[in-house]
């Protein structure tokens, strides 16, 4: 009989250890490191950055800066007020439902202590 060789032993690959190459989160070696740590400085400035604005606000003394000024120009608005006062609503229909808005409104209670607060 003829002899056979012996059977190959299974290749053995070792697996490469991949833990030094990669860092946390897939990204290589220095790169990666570097990445990571502008991230949490950019975070560490983000929360130091939140902390001072709270402290500014809840902390302030002085009031709030007055509203700004309405960017509509009194030019403008005399102008429409002279527009509308030339279109006058004629439709007898229509004045009675204004009116009915008007005493409406003028019965409720808000509009009372409006009116007893506020001379005249």
């Amino acid at each position: 009989m003829a002899s056979r060789p012996p059977a190959a032993a299974p290749a053995v690959v070792a697996a490469k250890d991949t833990t030094d190459d990669f860092a946390v989160g897939g990204e290589e070696g220095a790169a990666g490191e570097w990445k990571r740590d502008k991230r949490e400085e950019k975070r560490r400035e983000a929360r130091a950055n939140a902390r001072r604005l709270r402290f500014r606000f809840f902390n302030s003394t002085h009031p709030s800066p007055p509203p700004k000024p309405s960017p509509t120009a009194p030019s403008v608005r005399s102008s429409a007020a002279a527009a509308a006062a030339q279109q006058q609503e004629t439709d007898p229909r229509r004045l009675e439902q204004r009116q009915k808005q008007i005493d409406f409104g003028k019965n409720t209670r808000g509009y009372q202590r409006y009116s007893a607060a506020v001379p005249r």
